[in-house]
């Protein structure tokens, strides 16, 4: 796989939720949506992300950013990276989310946190793992 963000994508996202003090770990934040994406020659990513069930449309914007040699950041070499904002149209609610391709797979492994009025009602600074496969 290339460090790239093209073409169609499947969303997966989750959340922890704490109820009366019993923390649960990743449950279903959102119903799969379809992300419709393209990274031009800068490494600059623009696309959709569709909730067909929720009928729900945000745009998205971001950067990739390439591998990092090891000991530049951490003691090993890290993946290229995607770094993605998302808002619904009309701008209600928002997302910032970054990621990580995981080499010799069409994924990657993100997390997404809620800016503000997120869709589900999470309260704002919600995070969870969100997951990106490539159709």
């Amino acid at each position: 796989m290339t460090s790239e963000l093209n073409g169609n994508w499947t969303h997966r996202s989750f959340r922890n939720v704490d109820t009366a003090g019993d923390p649960v770990l990743a449950v279903p934040w959102a119903p799969d949506g379809a992300l419709a994406v393209t990274t031009d020659a800068t490494g600059s990513v623009s696309g959709q992300l569709t909730f067909p069930l929720a009928q729900k449309v945000l745009s998205v914007t971001g950067q990739i950013h390439g591998p990092v040699a090891a000991g530049v950041a951490a003691p090993w070499p890290m993946p290229a990276s995607v770094d993605l904002h998302a808002v619904t149209v009309g701008g209600t609610a928002e997302y910032r989310l970054r990621g990580w391709f995981i080499p010799n797979t069409k994924s990657i492994v993100e997390t997404v946190m809620a800016v503000k009025n997120d869709l589900a009602g999470a309260p704002d600074g919600t995070l969870g793992p969100w997951v990106l496969v490539e159709d």
